[in-house]
């Protein structure tokens, strides 16, 4: 059988699950259903109403992670967060990213490229800390992702302490912008085992707090997916070498139309925003009933979704969460219009080679490559510190905003506004709140 089944071994291989599936009787009263989702999704309809989205999500993915998670690791994570001591300690700090395995062996690469076993004791299990600090460093929902992806927790090399987290996945496949950007159409980039798997999306890079908002953790972790790490890490994982990273920014709208990729031109470059409207999606919990209900009244497209395989072992039908949301939709009688927003988002796109838009329109072969900028951990750790212009002094605004984190801190001192021993952002105690509670405490925080 080939990787994508013909229609009549699609209907065999349906046949033999059913055959095996115990005969349910419907739970799920389909008039309910609908109430329940206009009920959800109508009161986050309007442009303010994105951020109230944003958080009610984040208020139950709080809660899911506190009960998931005993609080003994909680409060072990929560320790292990970056703080800083003082002033200049972004100087001394050296990232290291440690990649997630399944397997509970991880690998560190250090600031200066070295690779080590890290060892950990038996009830540390890095995996779980990603998720927690997933959840609980920032506003921002986490979706998961479909198909391909690699995670890494960044830390303090000297001191052992989190940074952030980082996760780059299987890129995006409907961006114009983007392709009309490299010069390619969308036919050539979407196809399967087409040019989307020379590029991954950076769908999760997420500093921990005070390291983002005083010292520009963001845009570390913004330059660090860029890294030699995470491009050998992908092409070691799935044999595919890696020549463009592109992402887009969430909140870039809401937060003056600034993101944490702009001003790093050398590495991001900025598209403008996504032309298509964002899809509000279902609560988890209230996700989980359009599931069931689709697999009481929908069993060949509930297998199809959730229950086919190719031959190579991988899910029949890619992105399988947000189209079957999308099905459940249209059969429950939703327009389109009514369970999607106006909210856009910016796109981000860093080529990885001078002539990657070249290899990309099929003029050149993967050894014409030529590396835009030294990607290795060194490298752009000090171009976060001081931007391209290197460690000197800061004498004008514009010279502040060219500098990065020196210039950042430079200016924060000049104003007399930097805040020493500030104490970790961390949503765990927001769980016991109601979603009114948790709006007045949050809500200004949505895109943080």
């Amino acid at each position: 059988m080939s990787k994508k089944p013909t229609p009549k071994q699609m209907d065999e291989m349906f046949e033999e699950w059913l055959a095996n599936q115990e005969k349910i009787k419907p739970t799920i009263k389909t008039e309910a259903l609908k109430g329940k989702i206009k009920k959800e999704l109508k009161q986050f309809q309007s442009d303010e109403g994105i951020k109230e989205y944003a958080l009610h999500h984040k208020w139950l993915e709080v809660k899911e992670v506190v009960k998931k998670y005993p609080k003994e690791e909680l409060k072990e994570v929560y320790n292990r967060i970056w703080v800083p001591k003082g002033i200049s300690d972004y100087r001394r700090l050296q990232p290291e990213l440690i990649e997630i395995r399944d397997n509970l062996t991880y690998e560190g690469v250090g600031f200066f490229g070295e690779r080590y076993p890290v060892f950990t004791n038996e009830r540390d299990n890095l995996s779980d800390h990603w998720n927690i600090l997933r959840a609980l460093i920032s506003s921002q929902t986490h979706d998961g992702t479909f198909g391909r992806s690699i995670r890494f927790i960044v830390r303090d090399r000297i001191s052992q302490k989190y940074l952030g987290v980082i996760c780059v996945s299987n890129d995006m496949l409907a961006l114009k912008k983007r392709d009309d950007a490299i010069g390619i159409t969308n036919k050539e980039w979407s196809k399967v085992d087409g040019l989307s798997k020379y590029s991954v999306n950076a769908s999760s890079l997420i500093p921990t707090q005070p390291f983002g908002r005083r010292y520009f953790g963001g845009k570390l972790l913004a330059l660090l997916c860029l890294s030699n790490v995470v491009c050998d890490a992908w092409e070691r994982k799935y044999g595919d070498r890696l020549v463009a990273v592109t992402t887009t920014s969430l909140w870039r709208n809401i937060k003056g139309n600034v993101s944490q990729y702009d001003q790093m031109e050398g590495y991001w470059e900025n598209l403008g925003e996504t032309t298509g409207s964002s899809p509000l999606k279902p609560s988890e919990p209230l996700y989980r009933l359009m599931r069931q209900w689709m697999r009481e009244n929908y069993e060949y497209d509930y297998w199809f979704h959730f229950v086919a395989k190719a031959e190579d072992g991988k899910n029949l039908q890619r992105d399988n969460k947000n189209r079957a949301i999308n099905f459940c939709m249209k059969e429950l009688g939703f327009d389109k219009d009514f369970y999607t927003s106006n909210h856009r988002r910016g796109i981000y796109f860093a080529r990885l080679y001078q002539n990657t838009d070249n290899f990309y329109r099929g003029e050149i072969t993967a050894d014409q490559l030529i590396p835009k900028f030294d990607n290795s951990i060194e490298a752009l750790t000090n171009v976060w510190r001081y931007g391209t212009r290197g460690d000197k002094t800061n004498k004008t605004s514009k010279d502040f905003r060219s500098s990065m984190t020196k210039g950042r801190i430079d200016k924060q001192l000049r104003d007399n506004k930097f805040v020493k021993f500030e104490k970790p952002d961390w949503y765990l105690e927001d769980a016991s709140l109601t979603f009114e509670q948790m709006k007045k405490k949050r809500l200004e925080d949505v895109g943080r």
